[in-house]
């Protein structure tokens, strides 16, 4: 598990304290975060033959009207037109491969959504828990300075062997910074960024470098509302957290990660029934 934070050390004004005190908490936001979103996402391969894939981005598990499904973008499932394409459950070795068709929303939100049938979410036990309704934000309002957390898995970190896909997550806490404006693809209606700087990252769990981003599509940014809750009432819990965006986009001259703003995300998956 790589787990690593950018503290925003080159714009002190948007750290709510001194600098010491506001990297201890934002490595402990980090953990939490890391441990509270473990049984959400999945790592989304292409299962290229029968006991060989590779990985392909990233998904979600969410609960909508009493049903689960699998949340990532449109270009991962777009991965279909050439092989099926599996989730794997948390504390599960196996993959099991996406059943059902993908509903999706194309550039510029890039979203898309598979039901998972409950005999397969049954099949095993598995660790695996789904995003409640509840958590996602009505919309992507992420105060000044907040901590915004994602977890995601690249695929200089995966590898499939005896059938199965070993990757390792991605546990990642940055600030907001502005779109990239040379680039037509992003617009502040729909998107927003968030700063991914390996240079710049300080790992907090050993020596581990943050990863080239191919792979984290799909993954969901949270709030952690920590900036926004701090001293207002009961210590930040990792329950205080929202989801505020979907990762697609990675615009490497721009040292940034683009993600679909929630109420985009939000408003397609309760349209559906």
């Amino acid at each position: 598990m790589t787990n690593s934070v950018d503290t925003g050390s080159d714009s002190l004004d948007r750290t709510p304290m001194p600098k010491p005190e506001w990297d201890a908490h934002v490595k402990k936001v980090t953990e939490a975060m890391q441990n509270y979103t473990k049984k959400f996402v999945t790592p989304v391969s292409q299962v290229i033959e029968h006991d060989y894939g590779k990985l392909f981005g990233t998904g979600n598990y969410i609960e909508l009207h009493g049903q689960h499904y699998l949340l990532t973008n449109e270009h991962v499932a777009r991965g279909l037109e050439r092989a099926s394409l599996a989730h794997q459950f948390f504390d599960h070795d196996g993959v099991f491969r996406a059943t059902n068709p993908f509903r999706v929303l194309p550039l510029p939100l890039d979203v898309a959504v598979s039901a998972i049938d409950q005999k397969i979410w049954t099949h095993e036990p598995h660790g695996s828990a789904a995003i409640s309704e509840k958590k996602l934000s009505i919309a992507h309002t992420a105060v000044a300075g907040e901590i915004l957390f994602f977890k995601g898995y690249s695929g200089e970190q995966s590898q499939f062997l005896f059938g199965s896909l070993f990757s390792k997550a991605t546990s990642y806490s940055a600030q907001e910074v502005a779109l990239p404006i040379d680039d037509d693809d992003f617009n502040s209606r729909f998107h927003f960024a968030l700063d991914y700087r390996p240079d710049r990252a300080t790992p907090i769990d050993g020596n581990t470098s943050l990863p080239i981003p191919k792979g984290f599509s799909g993954s969901l940014v949270w709030n952690t509302r920590f900036v926004e809750t701090f001293g207002k009432g009961p210590n930040w819990t990792p329950e205080c957290a929202e989801v505020t965006g979907l990762v697609w986009g990675w615009p490497s001259s721009a040292a940034c990660l683009v993600a679909t703003r929630i109420e985009y995300v939000r408003s397609f998956l309760l349209r559906m029934g």
